[in-house]
């Protein structure tokens, strides 16, 4: 019996909508009179207490192709369409399932037409009936929500709110887009000498994918909690800890900034962390992602500077003596959010002026089709008074990441300091 059983089972429920076919070359129920036709057009008959029994079967839970799902290494289309059929499943698996074992074994439906005839059947009937779905519910786990695909994270909206609108949620339009055609100056007044400041002229809006990077509506920063939209006050150990940290000179290429040594997307004056979380969009670098989902693992690959961050899943952080540029991530699914924890951060990351005590909490949410709510809460008790909370949306995109072969055409470091050297033989005095 229970073979037969898993049989039509497997056979239903591959396909909820159709009772009895087989697109997925599982067997069973083929024979069936009912195959082919709808279960809208069928109906869901009441069944006995004997289906409860049945439905909490331990030989039924491990042959769902819920728990059985396929594998396609490298083949992600594939991939995909299994999570499809999977996720229709998860949402009619307990109807199908019903209708198929009524369907497989008719002698179950007079069991249940006969507990029906008194009150007191009918009530057992009706508990047990709760108890055959409480049991799908509890044992059968829901299916993670798909993530997958290349994501725009970008924003202008700043993650602090300006001084000007200190006391305002939101701008007027008209605001709006004074502060967006103000963008080149401000990163411009940000970036450390006056020579940077007349040198970097790939920051206007005719190097900048400003149509890539739009306002979050008319939000006047990034930052939800503190309610004020600003960063909490830095600790006194946080400003003694920056002001002892080496200045960047010409003298020593390891001052300069961890993105202008193509280490890792941390832009400094220009804002933003592409890759260490928190993933702060830059107000002229975009911000594209490509996130990659397996039972085990997330990936979430940064176009800049073309750092992988992978996540393990239900998976327990590494000593706090193994530490990352990217710290380490470990994550879990809450229903339609996945939650990632990171932590074990490099000191010289230093993303938002944090330190080594750095803790993140990201939560992914798959709003619709076409975006993914990123909400993500900070705390570093050496660095600000009390944790804080950002959230923005990321927007589905069809482009395809650009290679960005940081190393291959960074000639800036060698030639600030060749520049450096020649500076310094024009400045000693000339031998006659």
């Amino acid at each position: 019996m229970a073979g037969a059983l898993r049989q039509c089972i497997r056979a239903v429920t591959v396909d909820p909508g159709v009772v009895g076919t087989d697109p997925h070359g599982l067997g069973g129920c083929q024979n069936d009179p009912l195959a082919g036709q709808k279960i809208d057009d069928i109906g869901v008959p009441v069944v006995g207490a004997a289906i409860a029994d049945l439905v909490g079967n331990q030989k039924i839970r491990q042959h769902s192709p819920v728990i059985r799902r396929r594998r396609y290494d490298g083949l992600v289309n594939e991939a995909n369409v299994v999570r499809d059929v999977e996720r229709k499943v998860r949402e009619k698996t307990t109807p199908a399932l019903i209708v198929g074992l009524v369907l497989c074994f008719p002698d179950l439906l007079n069991r249940g037409l006969w507990l029906m005839r008194t009150p007191v059947g009918c009530a057992l009937l009706i508990a047990a009936l709760l108890s055959a779905v409480n049991t799908i519910g509890a044992r059968h786990l829901p299916f993670p929500p798909d993530l997958q695909g290349t994501w725009n994270g970008s924003t202008r909206t700043p993650l602090q709110r300006p001084a000007a609108f200190r006391d305002r949620a939101a701008f007027t339009p008209e605001e709006a887009a004074e502060y967006l055609r103000g963008t080149e100056d401000r990163v411009r007044s940000r970036l450390p000498s006056l020579a940077d400041r007349q040198m970097q002229i790939d920051i206007g809006d005719a190097f900048v994918e400003v149509e890539q990077m739009p306002l979050d509506g008319l939000r006047t920063s990034l930052i939800i909690d503190p309610p004020d939209g600003m960063l909490p006050p830095l600790l006194p150990a946080a400003t003694a800890r920056i002001s002892e940290r080496p200045k960047r000179t010409f003298e020593d290429p390891e001052t300069f900034g961890l993105a202008e040594r193509c280490l890792l997307g941390n832009f400094g004056a220009s804002g933003g962390s592409a890759a260490s979380p928190p993933m702060l969009p830059s107000q002229v670098i975009p911000s594209f992602y490509r996130i990659v989902q397996t039972d085990t693992h997330v990936l979430i690959f940064t176009e800049w500077v073309h750092d992988a961050r992978v996540i393990r899943l239900n998976g327990v952080h590494r000593p706090a003596t193994i530490r990352s540029w990217l710290g380490d991530s470990i994550g879990h699914y809450d229903g339609s959010t996945l939650v990632v924890d990171t932590t074990n951060f490099r000191r010289d990351t230093h993303n938002l002026d944090s330190g080594e005590r750095l803790h993140v909490v990201e939560r992914f949410t798959r709003v619709d089709a076409k975006t993914l709510r990123y909400r993500v809460t900070v705390d570093d008790p050496d660095t600000w008074a009390t944790a804080w909370t950002a959230e923005w949306p990321f927007r589905a995109s069809a482009a395809a990441p650009f290679s960005v072969e940081c190393h291959e055409g960074n000639y800036a470091i060698e030639n600030f300091l060749r520049g450096a050297r020649a500076e310094e033989r024009r400045a000693q005095p000339v031998r006659r």
